[in-house]
């Protein structure tokens, strides 16, 4: 059974309503994300272990997220680029 006393409805959004560190809670803007032709959805170099750390420093600490955006190694990076183009340039 589910404990979803932590989650609370707040206007049309559910929030997950828990502590974090702040120093954690990282973002990047969307024109980062979209930057150099979605070169940051490519796959990385075999090794899922093998972390760029240039691209940490792309993320700044954040209070908020306007968007969340979730994505996986096996789409290319040309889908997930032209999809964020769609969907952000149609708003």
């Amino acid at each position: 059974v589910m404990d979803f006393s932590a989650v609370r409805k707040t206007s049309s959004l559910t929030e997950l309503q828990t502590t974090i560190q702040p120093e954690l809670l990282r973002g990047v803007a969307l024109d980062v994300c979209l930057s150099r032709c979605g070169q940051h959805f490519a796959r990385p170099d075999p090794g899922m272990f093998k972390v760029d750390h240039r691209l940490y420093e792309l993320s700044r600490q954040t209070k908020r997220f306007h968007s969340f955006l979730s994505h996986d190694w096996s789409t290319c990076r040309w889908m997930k680029l032209m999809s964020l183009l769609v969907l952000y340039n149609s708003k």
